[in-house]
Parts: C-alpha cells; sequence; structure tokens
C-alpha cells in the first residue's frame, strides 16, 4: 500500500487539469503508485494494483481511460517490451519537454536522463537524407546499480 507521507507534487495535479483532465480517486491512486513505485507496469499490473490499493473492482475501460488521460498530458509514458507487451511508467519531469529515460530490465525502476546525444545525429540523418526530423524515440534498458550489486540472483519482475 502506498506511503501516504509521500505525496506525488502538485505539479501532476495541475497539468492534468490544465489539458482538460479529471481529477479522479482512480486518476490519483495511479499517480500516486506510480511516483512512489518508480517502476515500470502493463495495464494488467495497474489494474491489479489499483483494485487492491482502492479496494474494488475497477475494470480495464476506466484503466485505459486513466492511462489515456495521463499519457496525453505527458505524465505517463509508453514502452514496448521486447516480448511485445506495453508496459507504462510515470514521467517525474512531464515539465522538461526533451529527456529520456533508463528502465531496468531486472527491477523495472525508471531512471530519467537529462539529456540527449540524438541532436547530432538527427542533423546528420536531415541533412544527409535530405529529410525534416519531427521526433525521435530513445530508450535504455539494463541493469541498474542496486541490481547489479546484489549477490542473490533475482528474476525479471512481470
Amino acid at each position: 500500500m502506498p506511503d501516504k507521507t509521500a505525496q506525488f507534487p502538485d505539479e501532476y495535479l495541475e497539468l492534468l487539469r490544465s489539458n482538460g483532465g479529471r481529477v479522479t480517486p482512480i486518476v490519483t491512486a495511479l499517480l500516486q503508485h506510480l511516483h512512489e513505485s518508480k517502476r515500470v507496469y502493463s495495464p494488467q499490473q495497474i489494474k491489479d494494483e489499483l483494485n487492491n490499493l482502492l479496494r474494488c473492482d475497477i475494470g480495464f475501460p476506466t484503466i485505459y481511460r486513466a492511462i489515456d488521460r495521463l499519457l496525453q498530458c505527458r505524465l505517463l509514458y509508453r514502452m514496448y517490451r521486447d516480448d511485445g507487451r506495453t508496459m507504462f511508467f510515470l514521467c517525474r519531469h512531464p515539465e522538461n519537454k526533451h529527456h529520456h529515460h533508463f528502465i531496468c530490465t531486472v527491477c523495472n525502476r525508471v531512471f530519467e536522463i537529462e539529456m540527449c546525444i540524438a541532436h547530432q545525429y538527427e542533423s546528420h540523418v536531415a541533412e544527409h537524407l535530405e529529410v525534416t526530423i519531427t521526433k525521435h524515440i530513445f530508450q535504455l534498458e539494463g541493469i541498474c546499480k542496486e541490481c547489479l550489486s546484489d549477490s542473490a540472483p533475482r528474476r525479471r519482475k512481470q
């Protein structure tokens, strides 16, 4: 259960409202859980976590509406696993228009990366192919420092 003392920043709700989103108990619980856990989740995991936290039976249509609302506000990011599953995680700096993320494949923790080296690559591609680059998607995955230092082998959290 979430630690109620570790409240997520008010900026999340302000951003949601400024983009026409409703602040519901489900969205608030989802933001709180993602803020505290700092991990990636599948829609099924989000559903299970929220049903457990709120002690109710939330259906997938409600879960996907909440996910879509947070994606539109850039509070939530989507990623794709090698096995084809779609996963979601909270972007802790949505006001920063351009940054990237590192995701640990052992514990599923998400780390913010405040720099981007892709801009030089974009310029090179644009010049040589005579195209205009409108966006890029750059995702780093690997094993975080904490998981590397664990002496006991750990299985990937699904």
